[in-house]
């Protein structure tokens, strides 16, 4: 039976893994775009939307219009690119 010093020893060693976890997600980004170029969205690895892109084009157009331009044309979005950066959040603000 281990002793409490040695139960406490594995805790902080399972903390400190799961601290490398939480920043390694907290810094793993997605990628997608439309391969009309007009959109491109980025995610965190939680799925919380990082930075959104849409051509200067698509900016005055009717949101519903859009949304089922977009929907009707689902299928030719390119796959997913996963990248890992270490930008700060607030780098990825809209430009």
């Amino acid at each position: 039976m281990p002793s409490t010093r040695d139960l406490i020893g594995q805790a902080r060693v399972r903390e400190a893994a799961l601290s490398q976890v939480a920043a390694l997600m907290a810094d793993a980004r997605g990628s997608a775009h439309a391969l009309d170029g007009t959109v491109e969205v980025t995610v965190d690895a939680l799925g919380a939307l990082r930075r959104l892109w849409l051509a200067p084009s698509v900016i005055d157009a009717d949101p519903l219009r859009l949304a089922a331009r977009s929907r009707s044309r689902s299928r030719r979005w390119s796959r997913p690119r996963r990248t890992a950066t270490t930008k700060s959040r607030s780098s990825w603000a809209k430009t």
